[in-house]
């Protein structure tokens, strides 16, 4: 059992939502990239239904804006990246500019655009 639950932790840290996508995902490592351009950020939890059920769309999206925007992602869960305030997951953030802006829209790929 204790291997198992071992077996199970290393593969949610390990585990990427958004591998192989035009999502850039952001850890404390690239974070400091996104002062340049147009992003649009989610701030995910890896134990969230809410955020998996969004990996499609996300990844739609990061496709269409390919270009024009940053569609990025950020598993706030897990990584040392300072957020003010994190109301619940998925939360999104747009930034310009320096400037953060809240999304607080529905989720589906049609209002996103």
């Amino acid at each position: 059992m204790f291997k198992l639950l071992v077996i199970a932790l290393t593969f949610s840290v390990a585990f990427s939502f958004y591998e192989n996508s035009d999502v850039v995902e952001l850890v404390s490592q690239n974070y400091k990239q996104v002062d340049d351009g147009i992003w649009f950020m989610q701030y995910y939890a890896n134990w969230c239904p809410h955020c998996k059920a969004l990996i499609p769309t996300w990844m739609k999206l990061a496709t269409l804006f390919e270009g024009i925007l940053v569609v990025s992602a950020i598993d706030a869960g897990s990584q040392s990246i300072q957020v003010d305030y994190i109301p619940g997951f998925p939360m999104f953030r747009f930034l310009f500019q320096g400037n953060y802006v809240m999304y607080k829209g529905t989720k589906t790929l049609n209002d996103f655009i």
